[in-house]
């Protein structure tokens, strides 16, 4: 499972979970399965995984941890949110290059690259400059992202 699908499954557990001591469980879940994501080395079998998984979110917490817990469940899931964002951004920035540019390599031009931007830049002003079509408006808005 990807990391957007992952933590689908744990947003729709914890909309289903009312009591506070399910809750931590699932967002102890969704810690165990971050790192599991992040490292992937403990466990290469998905059925190791899901036994890790299961076995965390049995596991009743005393009341004592839950104030450790609490205290990092804020700065883990502000810091996992984040993550998934710049990820998605990204994402998003790639599909843009590749309708806009067919050919870009993407990764090269989002690392900010100046040499290959304006290469592929020039490159495509000059495929495009004797078409009478609206692409002055794609030109644009791409020297404004990267300009």
């Amino acid at each position: 499972t990807d990391a957007f699908h992952g933590v689908e499954v744990i947003e729709e557990e914890l909309k289903r979970r009312e009591d506070y001591q399910e809750t931590c469980s699932i967002m102890n879940v969704g810690m165990t399965y971050s790192l599991l994501h992040n490292s992937g080395a403990e466990c290469r079998d998905p059925l190791q995984r899901r036994d890790l998984l299961l076995r965390k979110f049995r596991e009743k917490i005393s009341s004592d941890e839950l104030d450790k817990v609490d205290k990092a469940h804020s700065t883990f899931w502000r810091g996992w949110k984040l993550k998934l964002e710049e990820q998605k951004r990204t994402a998003d920035h790639t599909k843009m290059l590749e309708e806009l540019i067919p050919g870009v390599d993407a990764e090269r031009f989002l690392s900010g690259d100046l040499r290959y931007m304006t290469d592929v830049v020039m490159s495509f002003i000059e495929s495009v400059k004797y078409r009478k079509n609206p692409i002055l408006r794609d030109v644009l808005k791409l020297a404004d992202m990267y300009g």
